[in-house]
């Protein structure tokens, strides 16, 4: 359910958050692609799965969101 997803959510986002943090990935900043002789190449590899993890919940969360009519000009 929703409290379930947004759950989830959190901790992902937080595990995430703490996984840029130990890699020093700034606010906005992306990670190097996978490279096998990055000794922390792994761990951006999960960071950036995280991160998709993170989008995908936000996208399921937002489908059960009500929708708001545009505004009228």
């Amino acid at each position: 359910d929703d409290a379930q997803a947004a759950a989830w959510l959190e901790t992902l986002n937080d595990l995430r958050l703490v996984l840029g943090s130990s890699l020093h990935i700034e606010d906005g900043d992306e990670p190097t692609p996978h490279d096998a002789e990055d000794p922390d190449g792994m761990r951006k590899a999960v960071f950036a799965y995280l991160g998709w993890l993170v989008a995908a919940f936000v996208d399921a969360l937002a489908e059960s969101l009500p929708r708001v009519p545009d505004e009228v000009a």
